[in-house]
């Protein structure tokens, strides 16, 4: 009998015994046996971990690679991090799941539709190569090549050499060129420059859209600070924090990260901390990195206080999860915009502000080492590193002004 959760949690015992399965603010009769409503992530969560508790870690194992055959990725990633918890190591787990990638097909994501099927891409393997610096100087390195050593196509991107399993699209014309694992186990790819160019156009002409909509949107979030609905008063306290700071939102899901990190739905009241009459927050952001944000705003210093005293130190400063506030920032001012896009505008903000009060550079080289500066202070507010603030959260058009 297959163990693939899509079938066994949804026939579970659980489900006959539970009335009724609360999804957001309504509650809904469960269907009958076999199309129980567990698309709701919390319910999910509850499905798979009950499914597993009864399972060994090979047979989870074996789940979350029937499970990544599927397409459902979601499922495969918390029944791996199960079978990790049950015994199973890391090289198991992450090979199981990788076999099942060339059969995976892809969804919608976040960044728009891909169109690409995985079950064309081919297989790649680590070399080591021989490269010669700009110095002269000659290193050596890994570097992903083809099966048979010769070097991918010019099409691929670069691959990072921690990546496992990896995956390329042979077809130059594809949206998604890479599919492998990182060394946490998640799924990771890599997209053609026209796919990525097409969805980064967008994203930058809605935070355009939003930087105009600015204060109508403040205004309207500061109205909902005292809305009826409660819900809609902790998306709006915890927007005002990322419009005042440009923190992440943060996600409550699993990751398989070595170090946790946090956001702004997932601080904890230890994170708030006050010294010398002066508010700030600090705690491990994405990537490990350490952030210490200053709040200046005496509004939102004294709500943070009142949270942290309240929560204590252990307890959640907001009751609203990244989703959640996916749907509010999406409901403001008609302008379908996601949290993602207000720290996007802060780091283009501050990046034109620098930009203004500079000449033109003089040649490529100055203006990559003017850019690389600007990009290094949008970074210490966002807490990312400068490249990924180049490529992510500066608009390119900031750069006309200066650029040679």
């Amino acid at each position: 009998m297959t163990i693939y959760p899509d079938r066994d949690i949804r026939n579970a015992d659980w489900t006959k015994k539970t009335k009724d399965v609360r999804i957001g603010r309504r509650r809904r009769r469960a269907r009958p046996k076999g199309r129980a409503a567990i698309d709701d992530r919390s319910a999910l969560s509850l499905a798979v971990i009950r499914f597993a508790a009864k399972k060994s870690a090979a047979e989870l194992i074996k789940s979350a690679e029937e499970a990544m055959a599927a397409g459902r990725v979601r499922v495969a990633n918390r029944l791996m991090t199960l079978a990790k918890r049950a015994g199973a190591s890391d090289s198991a787990a992450t090979k199981a799941v990788g076999r099942a990638l060339p059969e995976r097909t892809s969804t919608k994501t976040r960044r728009g539709k891909a169109k690409a099927d995985t079950s064309s891409f081919v297989g790649a393997k680590l070399k080591t190569v021989t490269v010669t610096l700009k110095s002269g100087k000659k290193k050596k390195k890994q570097q992903y090549v083809q099966a048979n050593g010769k070097p991918l196509p010019p099409h691929i991107p670069p691959i990072p050499p921690n990546w496992k399993d990896v995956k390329w699209n042979p077809d130059p014309k594809g949206d998604r060129l890479v599919v492998a694992r990182d060394e946490a186990g998640r799924v990771q790819s890599k997209y053609s420059e026209k796919f990525s160019g097409g969805n980064a156009g967008k994203k930058f002409s809605r935070v355009g859209e939003l930087a105009q909509k600015r204060e109508d949107v403040a205004r309207q979030n500061a109205g909902n600070m005292r809305h009826k609905n409660p819900k809609i008063r902790e998306a709006a306290q915890v927007l005002a924090l990322i419009l005042a700071t440009g923190i992440r939102v943060g996600s409550g899901r699993e990751t398989n990260a070595k170090v946790q990190s946090y956001g702004a739905t997932t601080l904890l009241g230890r994170h708030v901390v006050v010294k010398g009459g002066k508010v700030s927050l600090q705690y491990t952001g994405k990537k490990g990195i350490q952030r210490n944000v200053p709040i200046n705003d005496p509004r939102i210093a004294a709500e943070l206080k009142k949270r942290k005293r309240a929560s204590g130190p252990d307890g959640k400063l907001f009751k609203v999860a990244a989703t959640s506030m996916r749907k509010y920032t999406d409901s403001l001012d008609g302008g379908a915009f996601t949290p993602h896009d207000f720290r996007t505008m802060m780091g283009t903000n501050i990046a034109a502000a620098e930009v203004a009060k500079l000449p033109k550079a003089k040649n490529e080289a100055e203006f990559k080492q003017i850019s690389m500066g600007i990009a290094k202070k949008v970074a210490a507010q966002l807490g990312n590193t400068p490249t990924v603030a180049l490529q992510s959260y500066i608009d390119p058009t900031v750069w006309a002004k200066i650029k040679p």
